[in-house]
């Protein structure tokens, strides 16, 4: 298992903006202190999604969710803790300094050699395709589709050899046998010989969103050629289903926006290439597989607003088909999907090619989002007007939905679309589709009926960290309060990090108390976000007040501690002194 130490986690969670990070995913607007957007957690009409970029926290007043950055990472993107650290450093580009495992140290030194090693493959490919003796197709290839030198050198387009075992002969004596097996540039005989897996094709580099070369794809320049598209093997640095051709380029293109404008997947290097040399560079291609959850995570970090972009035929829509179930759970107020249907026998280079880059565009302003897309659809393949129409249009749209019931933006729609069309009541569809599952809105409200007692107001003061109540808190000495309950010692280690700690915000301080109080992580959000009606200059007086009320309680409970101890065993001087101590005081 992978170990991230926590002072790198600390350090990221500091170094990290969270309005930077939210405002990829949800549409903020800045009002008064906070930053204001419709959560993307729940259904909702009116914004009640708030960010506080002071705080670094984020609290949503209709659900209930809060957290700091890596909560929203974590629930927003349905991964774990681990992987919410390792999404937020790619972000921020961080390199994470793993703890020392021998699995992953091993992994970490092989995914070096093999990065070098494509490195390598990508000059020598470029030098290919500049070489007279070898790129008379390459070259009469790109010319045929106008392809400008600009785009040829931005997208590090290159050339394999077509001589036999070119590239191997290159590499073979700076590197071993199994590294250059574990590269995905060589395929193996069945002799173990290795073989160059690409040969006089014009080649495509594929970076991760890190910058770095994980594999190629190649495309055939000979019209005999049985493969047209050859993409590297899956490894461990590469995996099909989770990386996309262009994004890299694109996201360069898009480095001061927070969020960029719609992006439109397409099936081939050639459609992003043909797109970006007609000046449109919003274009991602899927790499040989199906569309996936892991691709359409990927893309809704960088944009709210997906095209899906499909050939003018039935395999097109075909593709959309089986899209849908990983479409539909990631779909909320924020997010959207859309279809471009290009016209039959057309591919976006094709339809580019012979109408012009601006009716390209056009069609994506026109696409129907996938909602209205899907209906049309179920109205085309079902008839409506039958009890068995309508009974297998139900269970097509059940099957769909296996992995929605918790969308409450899209299911309900769809749902109600149907009872309107069908005239079927809305509660009918509902139970056929979804069953007796319940669609809640996340968040608990525990303090929202009973209020918060003094401790938790003490915490809320010290948790919000208002400039006076520092001031306050350093000043005092309440940390040598009598601990009598877990809550006290929680209030005790919140003062005493208060007084130690440099550059704390919301976020960083509960981080801090986490350490030791791991499973507090929600009741700390939300005794943070609970609304403080007192205005700065009256928190002092009523902290005093707090602390003054909390230390006569603690002195009654020790007292009544104390006497039920005499009752069963003689006190000792030291607790005679303590009982004589505290009737003084009080009396």
């Amino acid at each position: 298992m992978k170990k991230i130490p926590s002072a790198f986690i600390k350090s990221l969670i500091s170094s990290s903006n969270i309005y930077d990070i939210i405002s990829r995913f949800v549409k903020l607007k800045k009002t008064g202190k906070n930053f204001l957007g419709l959560c993307p957690f729940h259904n909702e009409k009116t914004p009640s999604f708030s960010v506080n970029d002071e705080k670094q926290v984020f609290h949503c007043f209709g659900c209930g969710s809060s957290g700091d950055v890596i909560s929203f990472l974590s629930k927003h993107e349905n991964i774990s803790f681990i992987e919410s650290i390792e999404e937020l450093a790619s972000i921020q580009g961080s390199i994470i300094p793993y703890e020392n495992d021998s699995n992953s140290e091993k992994y970490i030194n092989s995914d070096k050699v093999s990065s070098k090693i494509l490195e390598i493959a990508k000059s020598t490919f470029i030098t290919n395709l500049k070489d007279k003796t070898l790129n008379v197709a390459a070259i009469q290839y790109l010319k045929n589709l106008e392809i400008k030198r600009r785009i040829v050198d931005e997208y590090n387009l290159g050339l394999s050899s077509r001589k036999r075992n070119d590239l191997k002969k290159n590499l073979e004596n700076r590197f071993s046998y199994c590294e250059l097996k574990d590269s995905g540039l060589f395929y193996t005989s069945k002799n173990n010989n290795l073989y160059d897996l690409f040969k006089d094709r014009l080649m495509f580099p594929i970076i991760n969103r890190q910058g770095s070369i994980i594999g190629f794809g190649g495309r055939s320049l000979h019209n005999g050629e049985k493969i047209k598209y050859l993409n590297s093997p899956d490894s461990t640095t590469f995996t099909k289903g989770k990386e996309l051709y262009g994004l890299y380029e694109l996201k360069k293109r898009n480095f001061k926006k927070n969020i960029c404008q719609k992006i439109v997947i397409v099936e081939g290097y050639m459609d992003v290439i043909s797109l970006a040399n007609h000046g449109y560079f919003q274009s991602v291609a899927i790499l040989g597989t199906s569309l996936t959850k892991d691709h359409l995570k990927i893309l809704f970090r960088e944009t709210n607003d997906i095209v899906l972009s499909l050939d003018g035929d039935s395999a097109g829509k075909e593709a959309v088909l089986r899209s849908m179930k990983n479409i539909f759970p990631l779909l909320n107020n924020n997010r959207d999907v859309f279809v471009l249907s290009l016209p039959d026998s057309h591919d976006p280079d094709s339809f580019t090619r012979k109408y012009g880059i601006e009716q390209f565009k056009r069609l994506i302003t026109l696409a129907p989002s996938i909602s209205k897309f899907f209906f049309e659809l179920i109205k085309k393949k079902f008839d409506f007007n039958s009890v068995i129409g309508v009974s297998k249009c139900l269970e097509y749209v059940k099957d769909n939905f296996k992995e929605a019931h918790k969308n409450i933006f899209f299911i309900t729609s769809i749902i109600r679309k149907l009872s309107e069309t069908l005239d079927i009541p809305f509660e009918n569809i509902y139970k056929t589709i979804i069953g007796n599952k319940v669609i809640t809105q996340d968040g608990s409200k525990r303090f929202q009926e009973r209020g918060l007692d003094l401790i938790e107001k003490c915490l809320a003061y010290m948790l919000n960290l208002d400039n006076s109540t520092i001031s306050f808190i350093k000043s005092s000495h309440f940390e040598n309060m009598n601990i009598i309950s877990r809550r006290h010692s929680i209030l005790r280690d919140t003062i005493v990090l208060i007084k130690t700690k440099k550059n704390l915000n919301s976020s960083i301080l509960i981080n801090y108390l986490l350490e030791k109080y791991k499973n507090y992580k929600d009741y700390f959000y939300e005794i943070l976000n609970h609304k403080i009606l007192l205005k700065e200059d009256d928190v002092i007086k009523e902290l005093i007040g707090i602390f003054k009320k909390i230390d006569k309680e603690n002195t009654k409970v020790e007292l009544n501690n104390l006497i039920r101890k005499s009752k069963i065993e003689d006190l000792k001087s030291e607790d005679k002194k303590r009982i004589a101590q505290i009737v003084k005081n009080i009396f």
